[in-house]
């Protein structure tokens, strides 16, 4: 475990937050698969390496099953070595497998939060035909008079002599498809020129610079690959 909340759980317990929901799960999800358990390293003192690369059992396996606490190498290589933690994501192919119960609790959550939206903001998501599943939750939980706002760069948008065959091959058009074109509301200038809209010019930049900041603390404080 680790002291971090999970986003989903944090309005339950009181805390303000901004939830996020991975409906492709992370890279920085570690499952077991003896128990299923979801291990994340936020929040935790140990660096990168420790965390994703190095071999790791189940903390609550090793103790059910009286397991060492050394991984044997060659037993993990060889396939050999149980409870052994993986990263959890959903690879960007036609065919996904949506069987883990972390994963299912993830995307349910989202329709929750969809079906009651009143405007839902797509930013850099093409919404390409591959993510079926992902076009099968928006038709089932977006709601027919919720607000839908498209965060993309001009070159999503179709030139004006585009043949109609090839249209559908640019992300403006998808969108206007899918949800019909009077309802889509394009934002054509990228995050910068969205966010700078929403607040002062002078207020985005300073924002940015806090979150470089906070991100390089942390860097810094739980080690990086790329350092070592």
């Amino acid at each position: 475990g680790c002291p971090h909340t999970p986003s989903i759980l944090q309005k339950s317990k009181g805390i303000f937050n901004i939830k996020v929901i991975k409906l492709h799960g992370s890279a920085s999800w570690l499952t077991c698969p003896n128990c299923d358990r979801l291990f994340t390293g936020l929040g935790s003192p140990e660096s990168l390496w420790a965390q994703y690369v190095v071999p790791r059992r189940c903390e609550f396996c090793k103790a059910k099953f009286r397991l060492k606490k050394e991984v044997d190498l060659e037993g993990y290589l060889a396939g050999r070595e149980p409870a052994i933690l993986r990263p959890f994501f959903i690879t960007p192919t036609y065919v996904k497998i949506f069987d883990n119960v972390h994963i299912q609790m993830a995307w349910h959550n989202a329709l929750l939060d969809l079906s009651e939206a009143d405007e839902v903001v797509f930013i850099g998501y093409s919404l390409p035909e591959a993510d079926y599943h992902v076009r099968a939750l928006l038709r089932r939980a977006v709601r027919p008079d919720a607000q839908i706002v498209v965060v993309l760069m001009k070159d999503a948008e179709p030139p004006r002599k585009t043949p109609a065959w090839l249209k559908r091959h640019y992300a403006a058009q998808r969108y206007r498809t899918f949800f019909g074109k009077n309802r889509v509301s394009l934002e054509l200038g990228g995050v910068a020129s969205y966010f700078t809209s929403m607040m002062s010019a002078a207020s985005l930049p300073s924002r940015i610079r806090k979150l470089r900041k906070r991100f390089l603390q942390h860097t810094l404080r739980t080690g990086s690959l790329a350092g070592r």
